[in-house]
């Protein structure tokens, strides 16, 4: 059994809540984008991990392209 907190999704079935690698945002906590001043948004994601880097943590693209997984939150 995993250790990630489960939402149940549109299709009734239960996923994994992603967290941002680089604030720790997230899918039900989401962080405020400062550039389009809007709740931020999924610019990287991986359901099976259960990580990603939401658009208010655009610095930490790179690193997650490189495979780096693994979260900085200050």
């Amino acid at each position: 059994m995993s250790s990630y907190p489960f939402t149940q999704g549109e299709s009734g079935m239960s996923c994994a809540v992603a967290t941002c690698i680089g604030c720790g945002c997230d899918d039900m906590h989401a962080c405020w984008d400062e550039i389009t001043e809007t709740p931020c948004s999924w610019i990287r994601l991986d359901r099976n991990s259960a990580r990603g880097v939401c658009s208010a943590c655009p610095e930490h693209v790179e690193r997650w392209d490189n495979g780096d997984r693994e979260a900085q939150v200050p």
